[in-house]
């Protein structure tokens, strides 16, 4: 997988998906990201990623110094510690978004301003199963990953002073 992602960032470094992804689909992008070297620019807003999966493919993002942009995020800029302000506001980002947000805040020290709101950074994970009488039943399981990766982020900041985190 990592090396499909290699040859497909060679020929298409910019890489947008539209389609919402299940279990596999999220582990299967995490390995291709993996290896995709010569990305520059990934927007996966629609996939709906939370839980393990969006901590590994945000650890994926920002183990790779070559992308540029993530979910609309300038990860370049924040890495390069050039900006000051951050406005995310309703970028539906998602948890594996703000967790690769996280990631960066702490060599971010220019920035004095992070506006996350309107994000759904809380995300959830569903939970199908059965019952007893074989009926399918589904359940939405909330994730608080996102917002724990925020919350400790913002803890170990010394640079911002003013975050809008509002839903």
């Amino acid at each position: 997988a990592a090396h499909l992602g290699n040859q497909l960032a060679h020929r298409l470094p910019q890489w947008v998906l539209t389609k919402q992804l299940n279990d596999y689909g999220h582990e299967a992008l995490v390995h291709i990201v993996a290896g995709a070297m010569r990305l520059k620019a990934l927007d996966i807003r629609k996939s709906n990623i939370s839980g393990d999966a969006a901590a590994r493919l945000a650890s994926v993002v920002l183990a790779n110094t070559n992308i540029e942009t993530f979910n609309g995020i300038p990860i370049k800029e924040m890495r390069t510690n050039s900006r000051t302000e951050l406005n995310l506001n309703d970028k539906r980002i998602g948890v594996e978004g703000v967790m690769v947000v996280a990631g960066l805040m702490p060599d971010a020290t220019s920035l004095t301003s992070l506006n996350i709101s309107k994000n759904s950074i809380g995300g959830y994970e569903v939970d199908v199963s059965k019952d007893k009488y074989g009926r399918i039943t589904t359940k939405f399981v909330a994730d608080p990953s996102g917002v724990k990766a925020i919350a400790n982020a913002l803890g170990v900041s010394t640079s911002l002073t003013v975050a809008d985190l509002r839903y």
